[in-house]
């Protein structure tokens, strides 16, 4: 920060700080500061009193020392009604946003110690009064955000003149529809607008369920008042959750102390969270893939298989499944969406998830079960339902209904086993929540498994789809072979998909080395008999036998020891 030291506000600031001690009831003092005080009331457009208020709370800033604004102003000299009428300077100062509540947590009595804000201090710092008018933010995250930042400073003061004052100083954030009508509901009492306040702005961070009651106990006196306004929130006597601006988290659970924001609170946030989409959302048990992440593929199965992956990629596309997920909940159905898809690995399962997600714009919340489960008793069991209700905050926090993808989900599916150790027990905790969860699922569920054979029969009815994913037949070979290398001989790429059962995936690895062998041998190589070369490599290297001996590329005999 720039300081002019020559500026007039700076010397007036310091004059009246170095005289402030009962300056207000020094006649002849006051007389000989007027120029002074004429500087500071022009520049801050405050009164006298205000603005040797402020000039002493911004040499404090200065200097670190900590003071409440009363005993300032009785060191000034206020007389009792010059409590009131400043008093009521300080709240509008607080509504400017030009002093906010100490972090540093002194506390006086009924009176805090306040901190000036840095734009004033630059104001000051640069004699330009220009600075002085606080923008408020444009966005409601940004607005949370701000709000947050005072409570957390704050330390959730415990006096109830300070929580009025609080909800004084967020006044100016009210051009904000949702602060609006937050504080105008008059069936919320302060502590319940505090509250909603800070778990909103938390929601907004990606925290989904919140401790009511150890916040309550930071916000009230006693412990005594803390079990009363608890008891009352429990009976629904108060409005916070009586009127569905919280729940329960586990609806079979009375227990305040993991609360969730309910239906009421989720829709006043709702109308104004436009901007909520470039929030990142906060995952911790699954990766997040955006889909303008994702690469696009292009990827090919047989017929038999394309008919049916058309058919998915068309009710998967947004209108189309929002139609039908409306249609599901006139019937009387949970409208989710649940898929399996099984075969061989290499065969497109997991690409396809992918494509899906990046041709419909929506995001994915890929689940690799092996990261979930956990050695401790029970906390294997517990990941599972934190999945869940991680992607019931996605479903609130995307526009577009993301999907939850299990991928490789075999360690979850298999067949119950008899209980002979706690494993065998965890596991099929974990099934039996998954298949509770599939039960009530609403989203978007998408499963992968190479081992069909082993998939639990309970699971037949919770998947809607089931589709089979074959190893490509010699045509759709082709024609991911000529994808894939477009450059490279018509009759070497036939002759390869007629003579060797390769799945796409294979291909893609191929594909890689072949990428590689450009780099290391772009001069010294025949690519065909590398590709030749790649291919007996990937197929055979389990048997550790050679299927390509005598191979023939359009009459030349090409031998194994060729391919070096």
């Amino acid at each position: 920060m720039q300081i002019d030291m020559n500026s007039p506000i700076l010397k007036s600031i310091s004059a009246v700080y170095e005289k402030r001690e009962d300056l207000f009831k020094n006649q002849d003092l006051l007389s000989a500061l007027g120029e002074d005080l004429s500087v500071l009331t022009e520049f801050f457009g405050k009164d006298q009193k205000a603005a040797a208020l402020l000039s002493v709370m911004i040499c404090n800033e200065i200097m670190e020392e900590a003071e409440s604004i009363n005993r300032i102003m009785r060191f000034l000299g206020f007389n009792p009604l010059d409590f009131i009428t400043v008093n009521y300077s300080v709240t509008e100062l607080r509504k400017d946003g030009w002093i906010t509540v100490s972090p540093r947590d002194r506390h006086f009595g009924n009176h805090t110690e306040f901190r000036i804000a840095e734009e004033v201090m630059e104001a000051v710092a640069q004699n330009d009064p220009g600075k002085l008018k606080i923008p408020i933010p444009d966005t409601l995250p940004e607005v949370l955000s701000a709000i947050r930042k005072i409570i957390k400073a704050d330390r959730y003061s415990n006096s109830n003149y300070h929580k009025r004052d609080f909800l004084t100083e967020i006044d100016r954030y009210c051009v904000c529809p949702f602060v609006d009508r937050l504080l105008s509901d008059n069936n919320l009492n302060e502590i319940e607008k505090i509250i909603l306040f800070l778990f909103s702005a938390e929601f907004i961070l990606g925290q989904e369920e919140f401790n009511l009651s150890a916040t309550m106990e930071t916000l009230t006196c006693d412990s005594s008042e803390t079990r009363f306004l608890l008891c009352q929130i429990r009976d629904h006597r108060n409005a916070i959750l009586r009127d569905g601006y919280i729940r329960f988290a586990n609806p079979g659970l009375a227990d305040l102390s993991s609360v969730a924001l309910g239906d009421r609170i989720l829709a006043e946030l709702g109308n104004d969270l436009s901007a909520r989409e470039n929030i990142k959302f906060a995952s911790r048990y699954s990766q997040i893939l955006y889909p303008d992440k994702i690469q696009q593929q292009e990827l090919s199965f047989n017929p038999d298989n394309q008919k049916s992956i058309d058919e998915i990629l068309r009710f998967t596309a947004p209108e189309s499944f929002d139609d039908m997920g409306g249609r599901f909940i006139k019937n009387g159905m949970k409208p989710g969406l649940t898929m399996l898809f099984y075969g061989l690995p290499g065969t497109g399962k997991t690409e396809l998830v992918k494509q899906i997600a990046r041709l419909h714009q929506r995001t994915v919340l890929q689940v690799e079960i092996s990261q979930i489960k956990n050695m401790w008793v029970g906390e294997s069991e517990k990941n599972l339902k934190r999945v869940f209700k991680e992607y019931q905050s996605a479903l609130n926090h995307f526009k577009i209904t993301p999907i939850l993808f299990f991928n490789e989900a075999d360690g979850i599916l298999g067949e119950r086993k008899q209980t002979h150790s706690s494993v065998d027990q965890m596991l099929n905790s974990m099934q039996n929540i998954l298949l509770q969860e599939l039960e009530d699922f609403q989203g978007i569920f998408i499963a992968t498994t190479n081992l069909i054979a082993n998939i639990d029969k309970a699971f037949d009815r919770r998947m809607l789809y089931k589709l089979n994913f074959q190893i490509p037949n010699e045509e759709t070979r082709y024609t991911i072979l000529r994808n894939e290398f477009p450059d490279m001989p018509a009759l070497l790429l036939h002759d390869i998909s007629r003579k060797y059962m390769l799945s796409g995936g294979q291909i893609q690895n191929i594909r890689k080395k072949f990428l590689i062998d450009n780099i290391l041998f772009a001069e010294t190589t025949d690519y065909n008999i590398r590709l030749l070369h790649h291919v007996e490599e990937e197929t055979q290297f389990r048997s550790g036998k050679s299927s390509m001996i005598g191979f023939k590329l359009n009459g030349l005999a090409i031998n194994k020891d060729q391919l070096g």
